[in-house]
C-alpha cells in the first residue's frame, strides 16, 4: 500500500536539527568549565603530593644523617665552584637513588667537575624529574636561566639543568650563602668552617609552624620568575653571579618579595605559583599546607608572621 501524499518522512527539519545542535552546544558550555575545575585541582592535588614526598624525603634524611640536608655541602670561598644542593641530597629518599648513584656526589668531583666532564653525569643532571615540577607550571625541563658554570669563568660554558618549582626556604631577607636563618642553611658557613646544619631542636617556632620548601613559577602574569634548578647551584663566574642560590632557596621577610609577587628581580627570591590566590608548602613537620598570597606582610613588625623571631625559621 503506498504512502499518501500528505504523509511525513521520519527525517528531522532544518529548524530541528539547529534546535538539537543548539542544546548541545548549551550542553558542552556548561561542561567545560566543569572539566577544567577538575582538572585544576588533580594538578594542584598532583603539586600537594609532591611537596609531601619532599617533606617525607627531609624527615627520612633527618632520621639517616641527625640533621636535615644543608642548601650545599661545600664551602667555595673562590666563587667558582658549583655546588650540589639539597635536591641531590634527597635523591635516595625520593626512590631516586640510581640517578644519586651516577651523580655520586661524595666523590671528589664536585658539580663544576661534573659539568665540565659531561657524559652520564651531566645527562643524570639534564633528566627532568616529574616530583619536582609542579603540573601547572609550563616551564622549560632544562633551566635556562639558573644555569651552573663548569669550573671556568668563560660564560659560554654554563650548562641548563633540570628545572625545579620546588624552592628551599633560606633566609628571611635575602638568599643567603653564610648566615641564612632559614629551613635550608649552608653546610660551612662562607667565612670558616663552622658548621650549620639543621636539626629538628633547632626549629625554635615548632615543625608544624615553619616553612621548608614552597613553591616558585617559571612564568608568572608575564615576568619570568625562572623557577629554580633541582641538583644545584653555580659559582661565580670571575665577578658577578650567574646563578646566585636563587636557583635552589627563597626568601619570605623582603617587602618585595610576598607571595605570588612579580616585582622584578626581587620576586626572583620568592615564592609564587600558578594556584589561585597563593602558593603551597611543605612545613618543616612534612605537612602541606596552602599559604594565601595576602598573608600579613609587614618585614618590620615584630609579629610578621612569616620573619623568624629568634632564631626561629620562617614561621607562618
Amino acid at each position: 500500500m503506498k504512502r499518501g501524499l500528505d504523509q511525513r518522512s521520519g527525517g528531522f527539519t532544518l529548524i530541528e536539527l539547529l534546535v538539537v545542535i543548539a542544546v548541545i552546544a548549551i550542553l558542552v558550555s556548561l561542561l567545560v568549565p566543569g572539566v577544567q575545575l577538575a582538572r585544576k585541582v588533580a594538578r594542584r592535588t598532583q603539586c600537594k603530593n609532591n611537596l609531601k614526598q619532599i617533606g617525607l624525603a627531609l624527615h627520612s634524611y633527618h632520621e639517616v644523617h641527625c640533621v636535615f640536608p644543608a642548601m650545599s655541602d661545600t664551602n667555595e670561598e673562590d666563587g667558582l665552584g658549583a655546588n650540589y644542593g639539597w635536591g641531590t641530597s634527597i635523591l635516595p629518599f625520593i626512590e631516586q637513588a640510581p640517578l644519586f648513584s651516577r651523580l655520586s656526589p661524595n666523590s671528589p668531583l664536585s658539580l663544576s667537575g661534573a659539568v665540565a666532564a659531561g657524559g652520564d653525569r651531566l645527562a643524570a643532571m639534564r633528566t627532568p624529574l616529574s616530583v619536582f615540577r609542579c603540573p601547572s607550571d609550563a616551564g622549560p625541563d632544562f633551566n635556562d636561566v639558573f644555569v651552573v658554570a663548569n669550573g671556568t669563568a668563560t660564560t659560554d660554558s654554563w650548562v641548563a639543568l633540570a628545572t625545579s618549582n620546588y624552592i628551599g626556604s633560606n633566609d628571611s631577607r635575602e638568599v643567603s650563602v653564610a648566615d641564612a636563618d632559614g629551613f635550608m642553611v649552608p653546610a660551612f658557613q662562607i667565612t670558616g668552617d663552622t658548621t650549620s646544619r639543621l636539626r629538628i631542636r633547632d626549629i625554635t617556632d615548632g615543625t608544624s609552624n615553619s616553612l621548608a620548601v614552597g613553591e616558585r613559577a617559571y612564568l608568572l602574569n608575564g615576568q619570568t620568575l625562572n623557577a629554580g634548578n633541582v641538583f644545584g647551584f653555580s659559582g661565580n663566574d670571575g665577578a658577578t653571579f650567574k646563578d646566585p642560590p636563587t636557583g635552589m632557596m627563597s626568601v619570605a621577610g623582603s617587602g618585595q618579595d610576598t607571595i605570588n609577587s612579580t616585582n622584578g628581580n626581587s620576586s626572583r627570591e620568592a615564592f609564587s605559583s600558578l594556584h589561585t590566590g597563593g602558593t603551597q608548602f611543605v612545613l618543616a613537620d612534612g605537612s602541606v599546607r596552602f599559604v594565601s598570597e595576602n598573608i600579613d606582610h609587614i618585614p618590620d613588625a615584630a609579629t610578621f608572621p612569616m620573619q623568624p623571631q629568634s632564631g626561629a625559621r620562617f614561621s607562618v
